[in-house]
């Protein structure tokens, strides 16, 4: 534990930068403190949370603390997505920073693993306390309407979503709120006004919702619309079974459309998050180990073929990166990536693994040792020319390590751990 502390120091200031340097969230933190609150409080509360797992991993009161710091970021504006990239630069910090821990390199590894997942686990508590206050606000804005709108039909006719009731006996349309009469002035087809503007190849889920409606469940789909002739948008559809009065079955459905296209949008984005190297935009290693595994489950099915996994790492980094600055550091990690992707054939996988190590893993094949050579051959002959930065030329040469399936490993863990201790005797 003290080993990771001493990776966590720093932190704050990375952090700090982090919100400010955003407009939205430095909006948000000064919209907070022209209130009357304090903003470097929330930020060190939130960040004491988030730190809460490495600092004190035995506080029984932690998912608590965590719930209550997703509900507190919630009432004070923040998004899912700033969370999620709040968490997602903490982890990428400690892995940064493990490799100048006076630890044996397995030691880091498992250290690398097990933050990552204890930090995945505190990031779901805080969303979880995020949408459960979400959530308990809307049910006390839903009473409120309810209350003082006096009728179901004045709120279904102002929330931002259409809405409708089916007669399953009837197949009949036999309620619609406003914004669905609008857009639809004709007669509403039932069961699904929208069907015949739902993407071919989604409306079979819409009409697999229905029927699991229609036999008492609750049911979702969604679904890629084009409402009256408009650009195609993400909806989401919910089916609400409604029983009737001899409880045996349902007797109507309520069904609400809703708009979603922004949650998509965000979800490819936490998805391009949790698997892509931001600087380089190579996959990371979590990505990278799911490729490996496949690849190792491709190869067992094959008898005789073989997996090739070569781990690289750049000589002169360091010396570059600590003399002309992390900017040209970085310019020169993704320099050195480009070449590598311009090398490996389009089957293999080149992956960014952290720092300045590299991975590549060349996809199951009977000569994949023979082509793994040529491969290698072809990346050293590459290295001899140096990289423009600055004015400047920068000579770099690698050390790379090779480790094949089944001879140096059975599994993902062993390959990955024999080609890097194969790259560091080199080294």
């Amino acid at each position: 534990r003290e080993d990771l502390v001493n990776a966590t120091s720093g932190f704050a200031e990375t952090y700090y930068d982090y919100l400010f340097n955003n407009p939205d969230i430095a909006e948000v933190l000064y919209s907070f403190e022209r209130s009357g609150g304090d903003a470097g409080s929330l930020i060190r509360a939130e960040m004491g949370g988030m730190l809460g797992i490495v600092i004190n991993p035995s506080d029984t009161t932690l998912q608590t603390k965590l719930l209550m710091a997703g509900c507190a970021l919630r009432e004070h504006g923040f998004r899912p997505l700033w969370i999620v990239a709040s968490y997602n630069l903490l982890i990428n910090f400690i892995s940064e920073n493990l490799p100048g821990l006076d630890i044996s390199f397995a030691d880091k590894e498992t250290l690398r693993s097990v933050t990552a997942r204890l930090l995945l686990r505190s990031l779901g508590l805080t969303l979880e306390g995020f949408w459960q206050s979400d959530h308990e606000s809307l049910e006390k804005e839903m009473r409120y309407f309810e209350k003082e709108l006096g009728t179901v039909e004045d709120l279904l006719s102002g929330i931002p979503h259409y809405v409708w009731s089916v007669d399953i006996d009837s197949n009949r349309v036999i309620y619609a709120n406003e914004a669905l009469q609008t857009m639809y002035t004709e007669n509403l087809v039932a069961p699904v006004p929208c069907l015949a503007d739902t993407v071919d190849e989604d409306q079979p889920q819409l009409l697999d919702a229905w029927q699991t409606a229609v036999s008492g469940r609750r049911s979702s789909a969604e679904v890629r619309i084009s409402l009256a002739g408009a650009g195609q948008h993400w909806y989401r559809v919910s089916m609400f079974p409604s029983l009737g009065r001899n409880k045996q079955r349902p007797v109507q459905v309520h069904c609400i459309l809703e708009d979603i296209n922004h949650l998509i949008s965000e979800r490819k984005l936490l998805e391009q998050l949790a698997t892509t190297d931001k600087l380089t935009q190579l996959p990371n290693r979590a990505l990278w180990n799911e490729h490996l595994n496949m690849a190792l489950a491709a190869s067992r099915r094959i008898p005789g073929s073989q997996v090739v996994v070569i781990s690289i790492d750049i000589n002169q980094f360091k010396m570059y990166n600590d003399t002309l600055g992390h900017a040209v550091g970085d310019v020169l990690l993704r320099d050195v990536a480009d070449r590598l992707n311009s090398i490996v054939r389009e089957s293999d996988s080149l992956a960014r693994l952290g720092g300045d190590q590299f991975g590549i893993l060349m996809q199951p094949a009977n000569s994949t040792r023979a082509a793994a050579d040529r491969v290698i051959t072809q990346i050293l002959d590459s290295f001899d020319s140096p990289f423009s930065s600055c004015d400047k030329q920068l000579c770099v040469n690698l050390t790379m390590g090779v480790a094949c399936f089944p001879d140096d490993g059975t599994n993902e863990e062993s390959l990955l751990t024999n080609a890097e201790s194969a790259m560091h005797r080199a080294k």
